[in-house]
């Protein structure tokens, strides 16, 4: 009578265990949503700048330094800044939430 079962003589290991594990899940789970909603962030950016691009009458993907400046140049200064400033805030939003800091 005195042998007792694993788990009945491990439980507070096993309950430690499993604890761990859970937290270090539920860290790759938030690092991951992070890396996802940062990226579709960025994907959305290019998408629009794409836009912007086409409707200055310039080539898709004009977000290099030489072709930046004909943007800044034309009607689309506006739009390329404000594309910007929400890029940046919804970034952050990525970050307030999927963050641990």
């Amino acid at each position: 009578m005195g042998e007792k079962g694993f788990i009945s003589a491990n439980w507070f290991k096993l309950c430690i265990v499993t604890i761990l594990v859970a937290i270090i899940g539920l860290y790759i789970y938030r690092e991951y949503q992070l890396d996802k909603c940062i990226n579709s962030v960025e994907e959305g950016f290019q998408k629009q700048m794409d836009e912007i691009c086409i409707k200055s009458k310039l080539k898709p993907g004009c977000n290099s330094s030489d072709n930046f400046v004909q943007l800044l140049n034309g009607d689309s200064i506006f739009a390329v800044t404000g594309l910007g400033h929400r890029r940046e805030a919804e970034t952050n939003y990525c970050f307030r939430r999927y963050s641990f800091k």
